[in-house]
């Protein structure tokens, strides 16, 4: 039954629009999907499985795949079971401030022109990766962040002011993605949102966002008990559309790690739901300068 419950949900999410064009002038979307994946990879069964945590990545056919909680070994090995799943080459990204080394991760498909690290001043050993990476000709520039959690509300609000300093670093369009610790009226992430588009609401907005049942796409669409993880973007760019799937395997019920929601009735595979959004440049993306032609030989 587990095996027909995943297999069901790689299918539905085949099934989804991973380019649609939401006007004229618009590029290709990007799919890029975020996850905190719980500690490399630990479902709420108390069972670190990055095997089905793949499977359901793979399934989302993504171009760019954001990490929270991973150790830069767990990102090595992701990459190599992507690989295998897609038959493609993943390359990747990891940041790390802490003595266990967990961090955040960049995956992608796409070729890493650059790569940082910024580590953050205020709070528990956080960092934000980055990496710039080359799209259809195009430069797009990816951040992967987690704030610290729990009542740390002023830490939060600074590591905010941190972040949107860094990013102001790199050109647009700027892709920023994490688990933020907070609601999407929290006043401590606003700042995020007055300089930067919340993929996900501007999809419900737009009626571009799915979910399920249990979980319904609006404002407040649980990515644990409310939701925390977020796709932010430059406004050149749109979403297509977003999704937050249903991953609980319902013949499963040896939970262990329990979020005490309305859904809390099969194993996930990590205690987070993931994020997940084609987002298209609302005009043409900036193309690379052509290379000048060579000189003659008699100059």
């Amino acid at each position: 039954m587990k095996k027909i419950l995943c297999g069901l949900g790689i299918a539905v999410a085949l099934a989804w629009p991973r380019a649609e064009r939401v006007g004229a002038n618009e590029a290709p979307a990007v799919r890029v999907v975020h996850w905190n994946v719980f500690y490399d990879g630990q479902g709420t069964d108390g069972v670190r499985d990055r095997g089905r945590q793949v499977t359901t990545l793979a399934g989302l056919k993504p171009d760019v795949i954001t990490l929270n909680e991973v150790t830069a070994n767990a990102t090595v090995d992701y990459a190599a079971r992507l690989e295998r799943a897609t038959g493609v080459r993943w390359n990747h990204h990891h940041s790390s401030a802490t003595k266990g080394g967990w961090g955040n991760a960049i995956l992608t498909r796409h070729s890493l022109l650059s790569t940082s690290v910024y580590k953050m001043k205020i709070g528990a050993a956080r960092t934000v990766a980055q990496a710039t990476l080359q799209m259809n000709g195009a430069k797009v520039n990816i951040f992967a962040t987690h704030l610290d959690s729990g009542d740390r509300v002023q830490n939060r609000a600074k590591q905010v002011q941190e972040l949107l300093a860094f990013l102001e670093g790199f050109a647009q369009p700027r892709i920023v993605t994490g688990d933020m610790n907070a609601s999407p009226d929290a006043s401590e992430i606003k700042p995020m949102s007055g300089q930067y588009d919340d993929m996900w609401l501007t999809a419900v907005h737009l009626s571009r966002a799915r979910s399920y049942a249990a979980n319904p796409p609006h404002r407040y669409t649980r990515t644990r008990r409310g939701r925390l993880d977020y796709i932010f973007a430059t406004r050149d760019m749109v979403p297509s559309e977003c999704a937050v799937p249903d991953l609980r395997d319902l013949s499963n019920k040896n939970v262990k790690t329990l979020l005490r929601t309305a859904d809390d009735d099969g194993v996930r595979p990590s205690d987070h739901n993931l994020v997940s959004c084609a987002i298209a440049w609302k005009d043409a993306p900036p193309q690379d300068p052509e290379s000048p032609d060579p000189p003659d030989e008699d100059d």
